[in-house]
């Protein structure tokens, strides 16, 4: 029986998941309710996976990420909203920002031009590209694991998306506990557990898809995970976004309703614990 990674107490077999690349069993936490993929797949497993498979989806060229966030702005927006709060509640202003599995490097641009001096980490040698033309940085090619730098570097360290892919959360948590400099501010952003969503639609919730996504957190796990390590809590906040209004092919009233049908819908399931996604905010102490 598997032990949580979060609270360290017994997990529970919960549902089996086959995917195209096998059949995967997952643990639930009897406390605080994360789920895992057990047995964990290796540290070599998880890096061939993602060097060969990346994230670069129906994309052939870096323009066309643009033109798809152009079209429907999901990272754009989520960007915005995440490093307006990450600036809000610094001690300082500015400075090192490291993206941990920074994708096509979009949180990152936007880091930039929030005048931060921004390092990436990213495995996908499409995402890299990307990244490079978006920002001009040259992303780090390696799992965080192997990413190297000394202590007290950064003051910011932003997992978005990220640690539900980890085969060890704890060990990311202090690294980037390390990596941060006094009173350095962490931002997780992961899918959420006790969404509705995956209530409703239990195993085939489309961010259950081992062995791409290892971890599945509550906010209730991940909050023991982040003190244990020592973090202090800052914030923690719910996020929803429907796709439907925006993918509606005519402007006009029926559009216009749907709009708000979803961001209300969405407003109520964040107040309700209920969203789609978690955002937490910690900081070095």
């Amino acid at each position: 029986m598997y032990q949580c990674d979060c609270c360290k107490q017994s997990c529970q077999p919960w549902k089996d998941k086959k995917t195209k690349f096998g059949l995967f069993k997952m643990e639930k936490c009897v406390g605080c309710g994360s789920t895992f993929v057990v047995p964990r797949p290796t540290v070599a497993f998880i890096s061939d996976f993602y060097y060969q498979n990346g994230h670069n989806g129906n994309f052939t060229f870096p323009h066309q990420v643009l033109d798809a966030e152009r079209k429907y702005p999901n990272s754009t927006i989520d960007a915005k909203r995440i490093i307006q709060l990450i600036k809000s509640v610094q001690q300082s202003e500015g400075g090192r920002f490291l993206d941990v599995g920074a994708g096509y490097g979009l949180f990152s641009r936007e880091a930039q031009q929030q005048n931060y001096d921004v390092t990436c980490v990213e495995v996908g040698a499409f995402e890299r590209a990307c990244i490079e033309e978006f920002t001009g940085v040259k992303a780090v090619p390696v799992m965080f694991e192997a990413f190297e730098a000394p202590d007290n570097t950064f003051d910011v360290v932003l997992m978005s998306q990220i640690l539900e892919h980890v085969i060890e959360p704890q060990i990311w948590l202090e690294k980037a506990y390390q990596l941060l400099a006094p009173a350095g501010v962490l931002c997780i952003a992961v899918p959420n557990f006790k969404s509705l969503f995956r209530y409703i639609l239990r195993e085939n919730d489309p961010y259950i898809i081992p062995p791409e996504h290892l971890n599945y957190f509550t906010s209730k796990g991940l909050l023991i995970l982040l003190e244990r390590v020592g973090f202090q809590i800052i914030t923690v906040q719910y996020n929803s976004r429907l796709p439907f209004a925006s993918r509606f092919p005519r402007e006009g009233f029926v559009k216009n309703m749907l709009g708000v049908f979803e961001a209300r819908f969405c407003q109520t399931l964040d107040a309700l614990n209920l969203g789609m996604f978690l955002n937490l905010y910690a900081r070095k102490v």
